[in-house]
């Protein structure tokens, strides 16, 4: 009895290394079963939950489910079904391999189930398939059998939420649905997102911050006079990258949390946010490049060159104007895209 259990624990991991003990099936075969697969995008939270489901099972007392994605894209966080059981999910390079069995002496699932559900995490620009490729079946005498399922679900298929209703037809719409999904951006209460509004300093700080991933361990540490001034929603932002020496203050001592970030300011951030060491003396292309400041001339030519920023209207780079939502939106995800 105890190595019955035993083997029966150990079933749906050994579906991986195990052969076909029964003749391949398919999914969708006359009275055998059929698999389903479901996506739809969380509101809350830009995740993606996907939902397995099998009719017509008979007598499944462990499965295995086969998924091919792309996990530079999609990051496996979760993974729940409301059985019984013992359940290991792995994923390995581009593939992952859920298993689940059930244990002692219980019956073997049928009818209609719900295998699996899956929620994952978008890391990545772009839109992912995801392939429900293969099903293998243990029933209660540990007789095996495996379907081709081949079901593919793409996130350019699902419904985006309505995020914003102020960035319909705008340059950076995509850009700005993208970083929303990646959750380093944030709307308004109204439900706009002000595309073209100047960008404070705490509020790139804590936007680039957000996308990289990075976490500060307390409030600033920049010795900053005006420390109080800095908002709680960015303190830990503004430290990481005053830590980081991606940000600096002014020589006064003063950091400015509230003060519009220029063009020039953000474009020195993008580059040391890379690590990107700008050759000395170097010189722009744009239009106007006598006008950028002599600190940050050798910056925006190496924001230039490695595509992380662009010029406005006649190829200005338009130095001490401010930067906008919608420019700093696609700025961090040019750094992302690096």
């Amino acid at each position: 009895m105890i190595r019955r259990m035993y083997l029966i624990a150990c079933a749906a991991i050994l579906l991986i290394v195990l052969p076909a003990a029964g003749a391949p099936g398919t999914a969708n075969a006359e009275g055998g079963p059929d698999f389903r697969l479901e996506m739809t995008q969380l509101a809350d939270s830009g995740n993606y939950q996907v939902v397995v489901t099998a009719k017509n099972l008979v007598d499944a007392y462990a499965y295995e489910l086969n998924f091919a994605y792309d996990t530079s894209i999609l990051k496996l966080a979760e993974s729940a079904n409301d059985l019984n059981g013992f359940k290991a999910p792995v994923e390995k390079e581009n593939r992952l391999i859920y298993a689940f069995t059930k244990i002692g002496k219980a019956a073997g699932l049928s009818g209609d189930v719900k295998l699996a559900t899956l929620t994952f995490r978008r890391i990545g620009q772009g839109d992912a398939d995801m392939t429900l490729s293969a099903v293998n079946l243990v029933d209660s005498e540990l007789v095996k059998n495996s379907y081709a399922v081949d079901r593919t679900i793409s996130t350019a298929e699902v419904d985006l939420p309505a995020l914003f209703k102020d960035i319909a037809g705008h340059w950076a719409e995509a850009a700005i649905r993208s970083a929303a999904t990646l959750g380093f951006v944030n709307g308004y209460p109204d439900g706009t997102f002000r595309p073209q509004l100047s960008v404070t300093r705490a509020e790139f700080a804590a936007m680039l911050i957000r996308a990289l991933g990075v976490k500060g361990d307390g409030g600033p540490d920049g010795g900053f006079i005006d420390e109080a001034a800095i908002p709680a929603w960015a303190r830990l932002s503004v430290e990481a990258t005053v830590a980081a020496r991606i940000m600096q203050g002014y020589e006064d001592r003063t950091f400015r949390a509230g003060r519009e970030i220029t063009r020039t300011e953000m474009t020195a951030m993008l580059v040391r946010a890379l690590g990107i060491e700008p050759e000395a003396n170097a010189r722009s292309s744009f239009a106007d490049a006598e006008q950028i400041p002599s600190w940050a001339g050798s910056y925006a030519a190496a924001a230039a060159e490695h595509g992380l920023i662009r010029g406005r209207g006649g190829n200005r780079f338009a130095p001490n104007e401010f930067a906008t939502r919608a420019e700093a939106v696609k700025a961090v995800l040019n750094v992302l895209a690096q």
